[in-house]
């Protein structure tokens, strides 16, 4: 009998430390899920504290607009250079300015929508970009 107390005495040891190991294992997991979390929140907290007094947003959201300003704005300065309005002039150079965007390089149309969706604070904005260039 001692032989098999010592035998199912090992097996069950083994059994339970199999069992311990997972636990350990599991707990593990779960504590680095939270701390990656809790990274990500101190990240954001910290940038968004920075953000506050940085100018360098504001810095590049006014370069960015000049081309989006002279491309918006070339229509209606040739419409009223004409001196002369007709029924729907003002539509035309509205269009025109839309398709004006539509023919700026795509880098720079990418570079305006992450701008635009940082200024609202839109995280993710790489997916997104990676989903239009995929689309086109």
């Amino acid at each position: 009998m001692g032989i098999l107390n010592l035998l199912t005495g090992g097996i069950t040891s083994l059994a339970g430390q199999y069992m311990d190991n997972k636990k350990a294992i599991g707990a593990a997991k779960h504590e680095r899920k939270l701390n990656k979390i809790n990274q990500t929140g101190d990240w954001e907290t910290s940038s968004i504290s920075q953000m506050a007094s940085s100018m360098k947003d504001e810095w590049w959201t006014f370069w960015l607009s000049l081309p989006l300003i002279a491309i918006f704005t070339s229509p209606f300065i040739d419409l009223i250079m004409l001196g002369e309005y007709t029924q729907g002039c003002l539509q035309i150079a509205a269009l025109k300015g839309l398709a004006g965007l539509e023919s700026a390089p795509t880098w720079f149309t990418y570079l305006i929508g992450i701008s635009i969706s940082a200024s609202f604070g839109i995280r993710g904005v790489g997916g997104i970009v990676n989903k239009l260039r995929k689309g086109k």
